[in-house]
């Protein structure tokens, strides 16, 4: 911010200087005065367009500091220290880009990760290749570490809360090519019930699971949201198939209530990834938290809904909830696979 500051109070003292040159030529060569106004207006613009985007983005940034701040309440060291990273990672991002998808602003690549971010990046070096070849005996080709070594925030969950999940059902919002749906089968004596929007990547899902005989995990070609509707969309059949998109491909949209209700599940854990519709699924998804306390492992980095609304309204609609901030990959300067990791009080 010190940068744009001493550039905008630059740009006053040239345009003065300019203007005084100017008035000095006025009398004499009256197109060189003439053109010297013209640039003097010209910085006048930039100038102030400048100074408009400085103070937009302090004011911006004060918002964050309370919308941050919200987010931090309540929590533990290590998820303060990650909304700590995340806020530096936009503050210094967003002057220059302000869209709404945070995608376009991952790329400040000295700004580094919490310190046990390395503990955990270590760890998955060392096993990075053992995971490797295991994956593609299964027949996943991308491996990825939010799910092959975080396990969606389960590998370093306490015993209480892998009991809870390990007597109930499983949903597996933003399936994909089942991935997680092989990890999450692991987890559960019950079932895995996946929904997958996209008809490319469910044809892939359901070759994997019958390359590893997997016997409780159902597929829903759905998608998931806060209202049961028909949509249109672009099916790439690549991760970001999201309802989002613009296409031809007619697809449907439900809810997690209306699903649970039809399969009559009791549902223990609820793992969500949905480019961007992860504010509308817990919507739709209430009545279901209410009744089965789930714990919920669920990707907050596509929109600024998912990042600052979906703990808030949590917070307002469900009771005794404890909530973590996690990253479940190693980039520096990003937060991607930013996740919420949430649980009822009485497991912890």
């Amino acid at each position: 911010m010190l940068l744009e500051k001493i550039s905008f109070l630059l740009g006053i003292l040239g345009t003065s200087l300019l203007m005084i040159t100017a008035s000095a030529f006025s009398n004499l060569v009256p197109i060189v005065a003439s053109v010297l106004i013209l640039i003097s207006l010209i910085l006048i613009y930039v100038v102030k367009s400048q100074w408009t985007n400085v103070l937009a983005h302090e004011m911006f940034c004060s918002s964050l500091n309370s919308k941050f701040a919200d987010l931090k309440r309540g929590t533990d060291e290590k998820s303060t220290q990650v909304l700590d990273y995340t806020q530096q990672v936009l503050y210094h991002s967003l002057f220059w880009n302000k869209r709404t998808n945070l995608y376009s602003l991952w790329n400040i690549s000295y700004i580094k990760l919490p310190h046990f971010q390395y503990v955990y990046k270590k760890q998955w070096l060392s096993q990075r290749d053992g995971i490797v070849q295991e994956c593609n005996a299964r027949g996943i080709e991308k491996i990825f570490p939010e799910v092959e070594f975080f396990k969606h925030g389960l590998a370093t969950c306490n015993e209480k809360i892998l009991e809870h999940i390990r007597n109930h059902d499983i949903f597996d919002l933003g399936a994909y090519v089942g991935d997680s749906a092989l990890i999450l089968s692991e987890y559960t004596n019950h079932t895995v019930f996946s929904f997958e929007l996209s008809h490319k990547t469910a044809s892939k899902f359901r070759e994997i699971m019958q390359k590893n005989d997997v016997k409780n995990v159902v597929l829903t070609e759905m998608g998931i949201s806060d209202t049961k509707q028909e949509i249109y969309f672009s099916d790439t059949g690549k991760l970001n198939s999201g309802a989002g998109s613009t296409g031809t491909t007619k697809a449907i949209l439900t809810t997690v209530d209306n699903e649970v209700d039809r399969l009559q599940a009791k549902v223990g854990f609820i793992k969500a990834d949905l480019e961007g519709y992860g504010l509308k699924a817990i919507h739709g998804a209430i009545e279901t938290i209410k009744r089965y306390r789930p714990v919920i492992s669920i990707g907050i980095y596509h929109n600024y809904e998912e990042l600052f609304e979906i703990k808030p309204f949590m917070e307002k609609n469900v009771e005794n909830y404890v909530f973590e901030f996690q990253l479940h990959r190693f980039s520096e300067g990003k937060f991607v696979e930013l996740t919420l990791f949430c649980y009822p009080a009485e497991l912890k």
